[in-house]
């Protein structure tokens, strides 16, 4: 059964290898190398990671059989809880650990009592938008931001809606 730890800004290191292993198998093929490398230096480092938990974003370190196998970021805002980061190694998922982090995250907002959970989503990740709306998530709007090094986000913002 996996478990949730506050991650710490100790943990940083840990979270940013993770973050390594995860996006070079899942956004490779998706945003090419070059993007996933420039992402992961500029968004997943160890120093951004650990900046983020001192600056309040809450991570949670997703274990089992105290094996690192996910991990976890969100942050509070006045009109919902922000899931920024939302990831598993590939051979944990499809066993229920993401609905479990999910109801988790409800359970957050609702003592919060903030009334939606939002996300982004690469527009051409196929495969996590039909998870996120397989949660209950719908899209919201598009969004296109620029990430600096002549990249773009083209994502996807999806709601969930705390009934």
């Amino acid at each position: 059964m996996a478990m949730i730890v506050q991650a710490r800004a100790a943990d940083a290191g840990a979270i940013a290898a993770l973050a390594e292993e995860i996006w070079r198998e899942h956004y490779t093929l998706l945003l090419g190398e070059d993007q996933v490398t420039y992402m992961l230096d500029t968004i997943q480092s160890e120093d951004v990671i650990r900046q983020a938990i001192e600056s309040g974003t809450v991570y949670w370190l997703v274990k089992e059989n105290d094996e690192l196998i996910g991990y976890v970021a969100y942050d509070l805002r006045e009109s919902e809880l922000f899931l920024s980061k939302y990831y598993l190694k590939h051979s944990f998922r499809g066993r229920g650990i993401g609905r479990y982090l999910f109801d988790e995250l409800k359970q957050v907002a609702i003592e919060n009592r903030l009334p939606a959970i939002e996300l982004t989503v690469n527009r051409e990740n196929t495969r996590s938008i039909e998870a996120y709306r397989a949660l209950g998530f719908h899209v919201l709007r598009e969004h296109v931001g620029d990430i600096g090094g002549g990249y773009v986000m083209d994502d996807y913002v999806m709601q969930y809606v705390i009934s």
